[in-house]
């Protein structure tokens, strides 16, 4: 990624296990060519029936002005963009038979996405009082997607 001031820099992420991951744009060629490559080594070469790529569904777009990944700079439709070409590149290394997971669910990759790992919607919560959690894209997307997973509390 790029500033806005010119400086080129990372944008990390860090959850609970304290590692440091760089999220990439998915707009570029390089992006999505290592992703879709990546699926078809699995399916082809490992024989496996599907693969989960993390995050695709569930973090959202990141600001990227570098003007070599050939998008508008800073903010406009390409993050969706990227992702959707990176998964009918994946589509046609995997072929139609494999499944393409990915964590949370939103609706511009429903078409490129067989399931959805969807545990933020579901997370344990305590129902009593005025915040309930509504499950909207459960009930208008229902019948169109896969959803998976459950919390295990041990």
């Amino acid at each position: 990624f790029q500033s806005a001031s010119s400086k080129l820099s990372l944008y990390n992420e860090s959850y609970g296990s304290k590692a440091v991951f760089s999220v990439s744009c998915p707009h570029t060629d390089t992006w999505q060519s290592t992703i879709a490559g990546t699926v078809s080594k699995l399916v082809s070469d490992l024989g496996l029936d599907g693969v989960y790529i993390d995050q695709i569904a569930a973090a959202g777009p990141k600001g990227c002005w570098d003007p070599t990944h050939n998008h508008t700079l800073g903010g406009g439709h390409y993050w969706v963009d990227g992702y959707r070409r990176m998964l009918d590149a994946a589509r046609a290394g995997a072929g139609n038979n494999a499944v393409l997971l990915t964590e949370s669910n939103a609706e511009p990759f429903m078409d490129g996405i067989n399931m959805f790992l969807t545990l933020v919607g579901f997370v344990a919560a305590d129902y009593s009082g005025p915040k309930r959690i509504v499950p909207a894209f459960q009930a208008i997307y229902g019948g169109y997607y896969f959803a998976v997973g459950a919390e295990v509390f041990l």
